[in-house]
């Protein structure tokens, strides 16, 4: 039997992802607990304001190339299994994401590749998956911009079992497409490193039939979740980006999910920035025309 003793405002996450399950949910991401091993957790909910006790769901094994950096992780049904698409790193390769795999949402999970997938001479990180109308699986991922300076968005037909990216990646766009995109010093993020952000892409369809993309990088007031839509509703584009970002309030990475009751929210962590760690948030948003728009702003 569950306990659901936690708050939500208790949790340090950033980049959290939702599962919507029967009853319940299950929110994973980047999540910070102090004394527990190295490893991927999440945690159920039926309200979304008080949280089960942490789950680990990925532990590595022995062996496991990725020691570092296990990040924005996500859970995606497909083909009768539960596949998690996770950005890990080590000292003798660059941040990469990798696919696992487990028979139930809550795990275990374990690679289904020896190798991570993505590009091993690129920085990459935030793979997920997309599933066009043809029925075939890609990967849509992030080129780093602490290798290009200005962040790219890629996309790579996965194989159907999902072990690995097949062909050459095809480039979306890159973080100054975006009008209000600044670097993450604009952007009030001290980074060593400094360049223009492309972080956590999330696609969904509109109820037109086009395609739209969720992603992140900063503005003048800092961290922002921004959307994008494809001109030709397919996934090459052209990518056409807004005007203005989705939601700034120093929040961002986020994803969409169906709530309990069928309406359709959409999830992110705030305090990017902060150093007290960010919490998750969830926002009633809807889809009008061709455009998704948020419903409430964050109390």
């Amino acid at each position: 039997m569950k306990k659901f003793n936690i708050k939500r405002e208790e949790i340090n996450i950033r980049d959290p992802f939702i599962l919507t399950l029967e009853g319940e949910y299950l929110m994973t991401g980047t999540i910070y607990i102090l004394g527990k091993k190295q490893g991927i957790y999440g945690y159920f909910s039926e309200d979304l304001e008080h949280f089960s006790e942490p789950v680990l769901l990925f532990d590595p094994p022995e062996g496991f190339w990725g020691d570092r950096d296990f990040w924005a992780p996500e859970i995606h049904s497909y083909q009768g299994r539960y596949y998690m698409f996770a950005s890990f790193r080590s000292p003798e390769r660059r941040r990469a994401t990798q696919v696992l795999a487990s028979e139930k949402p809550e795990g275990p999970y374990y690679p289904i590749s020896e190798e991570p997938h993505t590009p091993k001479q690129w920085h990459c990180l935030d793979g997920t998956l997309f599933v066009d109308e043809k029925g075939d699986p890609w990967m849509i991922y992030v080129r780093e911009y602490v290798q290009m300076v200005d962040g790219e968005m890629y996309a790579q037909r996965l194989s159907r079992d999902l072990t690995r990216l097949e062909g050459e990646p095809r480039w979306l766009f890159c973080a100054t497409y975006a009008p209000w995109c600044v670097t993450a010093n604009e952007g009030g993020m001290p980074l060593h490193n400094n360049g223009y952000i492309t972080d956590g892409p999330f696609l969904f369809r509109l109820p037109d039939g086009g395609l739209g993309m969720l992603w992140s990088s900063f503005c003048r007031t800092g961290y922002c979740q921004a959307v994008c839509y494809s001109e030709s509703g397919q996934l090459f584009g052209p990518w056409k980006q807004m005007d203005q970002p989705l939601y700034e309030h120093d929040s961002g990475h986020g994803m969409l999910f169906a709530a309990l009751d069928g309406k359709l929210m959409l999830a992110l962590h705030d305090h990017n920035s902060g150093e007290e760690g960010s919490r998750p948030v969830f926002l009633p948003v809807e889809m009008t025309g061709n455009r998704l728009v948020i419903k409430e702003e964050a109390k």
